[in-house]
């Protein structure tokens, strides 16, 4: 003999099972999903040799140049091609405040609506701003790799990226701490650093990396 089932007990074991085999699955997912906040290390040579043959690229963002008690703050539009570049310092207003084009080792800089030549750039940099520009050296450092083999680098436990660089150039230390890093391209590159010479700093924050 039949047992009649209502249509609301019908329901309800309908209801259940539904929910019982949704509740699996999602359980089944959440054992298959990667731990997004583990971090990953990197293969420090392996990226030391790609960073290192990025020789045309381009990055914008912010600088800021602090010294006692002086700050000067930019827009960043840098781009660097094998021994050329293109560097312009904007204002938050968008007004044109340094413009820098090296051509075959000679630097052309317009600053204050004057045009300027020179092989040497940090020195003429330093001539017409009274700021430290380490010139040769800083397309390295943001890339996040030494500038000369005597430079000592000090990575990440948990990334195995740079976390400070002791770099020497002009016969000068200067130390280079990275904060951020963020991928571009599958690259891991910095976003923000500071770098350090005496009482003088340089921050960067770079919002965009373009690269061949």
């Amino acid at each position: 003999m039949y047992k009649y089932l209502s249509p609301t007990f019908l329901y309800k074991h309908s209801f259940k099972t539904q929910l019982s085999t949704l509740i699996l699955l999602l359980l089944q997912g959440c054992t298959q999903l990667p731990d997004s906040q583990a971090p990953q290390k990197v293969n420090v040579t392996n990226r030391a040799k790609i960073v290192n043959g990025m020789e045309s690229w381009q990055i914008k963002g912010q600088i800021a140049f602090l010294q006692q008690n002086k700050r000067q703050k930019a827009s960043l539009n840098w781009h660097k091609k094998y021994n050329n570049q293109t560097l312009n310092l904007t204002t938050y207003l968008g007004i044109n405040v340094l413009n820098l084009e090296t051509t075959d080792g000679i630097h052309t800089l317009e600053v204050d609506g004057k045009t300027y030549h020179s092989d040497d750039l940090d020195r003429l940099i330093w001539q017409l701003t009274g700021l430290l520009f380490p010139s040769q050296a800083l397309p390295y450092w943001i890339k996040g790799v030494p500038f000369s083999p005597q430079d000592q680098i000090k990575l990440d436990q948990n990334t195995a990226l740079p976390k400070q660089l002791t770099s020497y150039y002009n016969n000068r230390q200067w130390q280079i701490q990275y904060k951020n890093y963020k991928q571009f391209k599958g690259i891991d590159l910095p976003t923000s650093l500071t770098v350090q010479q005496d009482g003088f700093t340089i921050k960067l924050a770079i919002r965009h990396w373009q690269f061949n």
